[in-house]
């Protein structure tokens, strides 16, 4: 019992130091979850940024320097984009350096994007591209990030399912179908965080440093 206590102790360190630094994540939803083909719908991306960084929003000058926040989507012919990515409600700041006005969000943020259905099955995928920064260190740091994204994100199978005709026999309507994320197997995803951490150990970064870990606690 001790032993495996004892290794347990390790790969949870390990895992530990391997851990990469991200001061945001995303998550998705959408504006309604029945839609049929040639309505609009706001694909949504909601922000958690950690404390002491903040994320540049979409809605000012990319040539000022920071990047700003986009999204890059796969070309597909089931949706088509209305409009541009739009911030809700972000912060106005003044950026000194680049001498210019920019805006950010700090602590939690939202974007919204609309698309047309086109189709009865609705795919899509892509990226969202953004940049988080931090001064508290003192030293200025930012990272940009590039997170991928797929109509899974947002909850929405790969297809459209019929509803049942009404009783007047009108013409049937088109309605996605969702999983709800409690719906979701908590051990799959268990055992699927504990394969990839074990994947992680083998990382060039992180592998030398199971000896030098062993044999800290090992004296």
């Amino acid at each position: 019992m001790k032993k495996f206590l004892f290794l347990a102790f390790i790969l949870g360190s390990t895992l530990v130091q391997a851990q990469i630094l991200r001061p945001n994540e995303w998550s998705f939803s959408l504006s309604s979850t029945e839609f049929k083909v040639g309505d609009e719908i706001d694909l949504i991306f909601k922000a958690t940024i950690d404390r002491g960084w903040h994320l540049y929003s979409s809605d000012f000058d990319p040539e000022l320097g920071p990047m700003v926040t986009e999204l890059v989507f796969e070309e597909n012919i089931s949706f088509e984009l209305v409009g541009g990515l739009q911030a809700i409600n972000p912060k106005e700041g003044y950026d000194e350096i680049f001498e210019g006005d920019y805006t950010y969000f700090q602590g939690k943020g939202e974007f919204r994007q609309t698309i047309k259905v086109l189709s009865e099955t609705l795919n899509f995928s892509g990226s969202v591209n953004y940049q988080v920064c931090t001064d508290e260190s003192g030293d200025g740091r930012c990272i940009p990030f590039e997170d991928d994204f797929d109509q899974t994100y947002f909850g929405l199978k790969a297809s459209i399912k019929k509803k049942v005709d009404n009783p007047v026999g009108s013409s049937t309507q088109q309605v996605a179908s969702f999983d709800k994320p409690e719906d979701k197997s908590l051990w799959g995803f268990i055992l699927f965080a504990f394969a990839t951490g074990l994947i992680a150990l083998l990382t060039p970064c992180v592998f030398p440093m199971i000896p030098i870990t062993i044999t800290f606690f090992l004296k």
